[in-house]
């Protein structure tokens, strides 16, 4: 039997393509903190859209020196912002090399805040070898990874706390916003057991942005401050009239 999930964040990718935005902030809605712990991520939101800014800017120049074919340091600029500014560390030259390094600068891309991970169920940052052979950074989930056996320990953990940016050097919406991949695995629906396979949209972040060009920072855990259970509430962090003094 196979059951099929309904849509998840990946189904909100169009709606993220059509929102008109250039540079976007995505931040669950089930990790707001109260007032008293909110600085962190006030300091933290503009250092991630800042980085993202600059990294914009370089790639979009890359990608029109790219198209001079009298612009002869192009190439190599192209490849060190790859290898150094992405982490595209192996990626090897296929075909002619002013096609290959546009087709690696021309997508969106994303930076993503990273924590320490506490244990907190949910994802985190990954080596993923794409098709290509080039290893990728990306956001795993551990359904995904419970697929190819047991689940590695990260360092880090996924608080969906990333900026995007969405708009093509036209400034139009890129084309790979619209693009999505289904995700399989096996869990326990309605009762059944053993757990039946299940097919659902990919995560946004996990799957739908699998092919974006992303960089990871870490970012202080301070800013995550989650509600997954109604008990979730009863941490310092969602009361508005905290006594404690916020962790640092």
């Amino acid at each position: 039997m196979l059951v099929f999930r309904p849509g998840g964040h990946g189904a909100l990718l169009p709606n993220l393509a059509a929102s008109g935005g250039d540079l976007v902030l995505l931040k669950n809605i089930d990790n707001v903190a109260a007032a008293p712990y909110k600085g962190p991520t006030y300091q933290w939101v503009p250092r991630l859209f800042g980085h993202l800014a600059a990294l914009e800017r370089e790639a979009l120049a890359l990608l029109d020196r790219l198209d001079d074919a009298g612009d002869g340091g192009a190439v190599a600029d192209a490849e060190r912002f790859v290898r150094e500014a992405l982490g595209l560390r192996e990626d090897l030259v296929r075909g002619e090399a002013r096609a290959h390094f546009r087709h690696r600068l021309d997508r969106p891309l994303r930076v993503c805040g990273m924590v320490p991970n506490a244990g907190e169920p949910g994802g985190g940052p990954y080596w993923v070898r794409d098709p290509d052979g080039v290893p990728r950074l990306q956001i795993v989930e551990t359904a995904q990874l419970k697929t190819f056996g047991p689940a590695p320990h990260a360092t880090h953990f996924n608080p969906v706390f990333m900026v995007c940016a969405l708009r093509d050097r036209r400034r139009r919406p890129h084309p790979r916003c619209l693009r999505r991949r289904g995700r399989g695995d096996r869990d326990a629906q309605m009762g059944l057991r053993p757990a039946a396979p299940a097919l659902e949209r990919p995560g946004l972040w996990n799957g739908a942005m699998a092919k974006w060009n992303t960089v990871f920072l870490e970012v202080p855990v301070t800013i995550f401050t989650p509600v997954k259970t109604v008990f979730d509430l009863l941490r310092p962090e969602h009361q508005p009239a905290a006594s404690s003094s916020p962790t640092r």
